[in-house]
């Protein structure tokens, strides 16, 4: 299923890559602040910006886009410190002279 952005007045679709600006949608923080448990206290800079008005190139009238975004998190992902091995065999080649 593909995220898409409707025009709610002709019903164009947009992808979200349309509409939003990289940089302003994902902000700039810095000097983020954290307690010793890793929780962001805070932040200098900017947060995301989740509202973008845009102008329909189909039927030239304005509407509004809000994201809503969610984070999940997997804790089944690969731990890279561990050690991994494979076995490796001698490599061999064998002619046949027929």
């Amino acid at each position: 299923m593909r995220n898409v952005i409707k025009c709610p007045h002709c019903q164009a679709e947009y992808m979200a890559a349309e509409i939003f600006l990289p940089d302003s949608f994902l902000g700039h923080p810095r000097e983020i602040q954290k307690d010793l448990n890793g929780k962001i206290m805070g932040f200098f800079g900017k947060d995301m910006d989740l509202i973008e008005s845009y102008r329909c190139d189909y039927c030239n009238r304005k509407f509004t886009v809000i994201a809503n975004v969610n984070f999940k998190t997997d804790s089944k992902t690969k731990d890279l410190k561990k050690v991994y091995s494979t076995k490796i065999n001698k490599p061999s080649l064998f002619l046949d002279e027929g």
